[in-house]
């Protein structure tokens, strides 16, 4: 099962927004921190949960707690220990 929501950033996303294409350079943060964590990263992708989300089997009734309980948390938070939008075009 193929994620219909990836992103896909097109050349005229690239160039408007001044993007680089180039990887990071050699001593760069990036990279000391993705070499640092990169076994993690392995063990994470090689669990089972990961991999049946990879192949599309991930099984509802295992995960769909967490799909429930996300909103409830949140609803839990009150209104005023979320920051307000400055601009007026931004709105939540």
């Amino acid at each position: 099962m193929r994620n219909l929501r990836r992103l896909i950033l097109t050349e005229d996303f690239i160039a408007t927004h001044h993007l680089s294409t180039e990887p990071p350079p050699p001593d760069s943060l990036f990279w000391t921190m993705w070499n640092t964590w990169l076994s993690v990263a392995k063990e994470a992708l090689a669990t089972g949960f990961v991999q049946s989300i990879k192949n599309g089997t991930l099984d509802p009734t295992v995960y769909g707690s967490f799909n429930v309980s996300d909103p409830i948390i949140a609803s839990m938070v009150p209104r005023t220990t979320i920051p307000q939008p400055t601009t007026p075009r931004i709105r939540y």
